[in-house]
């Protein structure tokens, strides 16, 4: 493919995590037309590609146009209409290690990324997930940038909610472990117990248990 002219520009070259990289293409797309391209730059590379192919599939934008220099790639995408929610993706989470949360957010994130109705139910002590105080240990994720596992959460979780991914929280967990409304750090949070959640879990084509 050749290069085509685009008004819209984004350099994303360094980072190498691919729903971050979708994230913010998104928010630059927000402000964009229908039929409006944007210029998108990042390192080159084989993961990138095939996610970045995936997502303007599943989303309806259209790949015009791909061309490289050197370790870099560039990708010119235009605005299309947005598809149609057809799948629903349904997760309970009930542990706040990092050895549990690593994998499902961030499936969770990309599905979230590819317009999947997104649900998550926090039991048990992951409700601590969604307080402004979450405190884990253990390794830094890898990626482009240096943040602790626990800031890591919340940001994949803050990013499914304000892409429209519902957030449950269990009543009794939240009792159990202290947490009140003013606790949270998240606006949008449904309060409910398991009743609440099966139906959504049974509408849901994907279920996730972590």
């Amino acid at each position: 493919m050749g290069s085509r002219d685009s008004s819209h520009h984004l350099d994303l070259r360094g980072n190498g995590v691919t729903t971050d990289i979708v994230a913010r293409a998104i928010n630059r797309l927000e402000i964009m037309s229908s039929g409006e391209s944007l210029s998108l730059r990042v390192d080159a590379g084989e993961a990138i590609d095939n996610d970045l192919r995936a997502w303007c599939e599943a989303t309806g934008n259209h790949l015009l146009d791909v061309s490289d220099a050197g370790d870099f790639r560039t990708y010119v995408i235009e605005k299309g209409v947005p598809v149609s929610v057809v799948h629903r993706l349904a997760m309970v989470v009930s542990s706040p290690d990092h050895g549990h949360l690593e994998a499902p957010l961030s499936l969770a994130l990309a599905a979230a990324l590819e317009g999947v109705a997104v649900s998550i139910f926090f039991e048990g002590s992951a409700v601590n997930i969604l307080t402004t105080s979450f405190r884990q240990e253990g390794r830094r994720w890898f990626g482009w940038r240096s943040r602790s596992s626990q800031s890591e959460a919340h940001h994949r979780v803050r990013q499914i909610h304000d892409l429209g991914g519902d957030l449950y929280a269990c009543e009794r967990a939240l009792g159990e472990h202290h947490i009140s409304l003013a606790d949270l750090a998240f606006d949008r949070i449904i309060h409910g117990e398991y009743l609440t959640f099966l139906p959504v879990m049974e509408e849901a084509d994907i279920q996730l248990l972590a």
